[in-house]
């Protein structure tokens, strides 16, 4: 079965992500289209890289993902297509790829935009995901690359007896998670007592395994399933209590 995903800042409320679906069933019939998110923040390519990091993993060998966040104009701007994991991802080379692979192994592609008329951004996308989707060689859809577009995010900062970390994302339920993961957290740890320190004089000193281990309405930090620190609420919305919002910085204190 032929899937293409889609990760967009297009919103619900326009004609864009419905045009783009459109031109995807009408060039690939046989193709299931399933959506990742277009509820990105606009231009937010660190955004769309978390949300698809962590979830082109669960798609099957051959999947086709497509990414339209930070467009611009399709006329002087160069879209890459990445073979990756056994998987093909196309978006612009606005870094967005190196948020979301850590290593590159596989090939990329400056894929050549001359050939597709009218210059319609999602007609251009459509023909490329056929290409794939007829199995085709890659290669033919343009100019092989040895680099692409890199960018840094803010990492945690770490010292002997504290991390500060930062949040992220908010997820659809008010949980704020953070730039930490498990392992990083393991190395600084050494299972030493600690204090997680938020806004309004919130504090945590353990980390949960699930949601259920605090009452219902109190405030719970755990690793998620893509071992990322995060805090919520059981059965609430710490963001909107908390007055949470991206990158606010949330420190963790280690006790000798």
């Amino acid at each position: 079965m032929a899937i293409i995903t889609l990760t967009t800042d297009y919103g619900q409320s326009d004609y864009y992500q419905a045009a783009l679906k459109g031109s995807l069933y009408r060039l690939c019939p046989s193709a299931t289209v399933v959506d990742i998110s277009h509820q990105v923040n606009p231009f937010d390519i660190v955004n769309a890289a978390y949300l698809l990091k962590n979830s082109y993993k669960s798609f099957p060998l051959g999947t086709i993902h497509i990414v339209c966040v930070d467009n611009g104009q399709l006329q002087g701007q160069d879209y890459l297509l990445l073979e990756e994991k056994g998987q093909y991802f196309i978006g612009r080379d606005n870094g967005i790829f190196s948020l979301v692979f850590e290593e590159r192994l596989g090939q990329a592609i400056r894929l050549n935009s001359k050939d597709f008329e009218p210059f319609v951004l999602s007609n251009y996308l459509g023909r490329s995901a056929k290409h794939i989707l007829d199995k085709k060689p890659i290669e033919e859809l343009g100019e092989k690359l040895t680099t692409i577009r890199e960018v840094l995010t803010i990492q945690p900062v770490i010292g002997p007896n504290e991390i500060r970390a930062s949040i992220a994302h908010i997820d659809h339920y008010g949980n704020a998670i953070t730039n930490l993961h498990q392992t990083l957290f393991e190395s600084i740890w050494n299972h030493r007592a600690f204090n997680i320190y938020l806004k309004k004089n919130e504090e945590l000193n353990v980390i949960s395994t699930k949601f259920e281990s605090a009452p219902v309405g109190e405030l719970v930090a755990k690793f998620n399933d893509s071992g990322y620190l995060l805090v919520g609420i059981n059965m609430g919305n710490a963001a909107a209590l908390l007055s949470l919002k991206k990158d606010d910085i949330i420190q963790i204190e280690f006790k000798d």
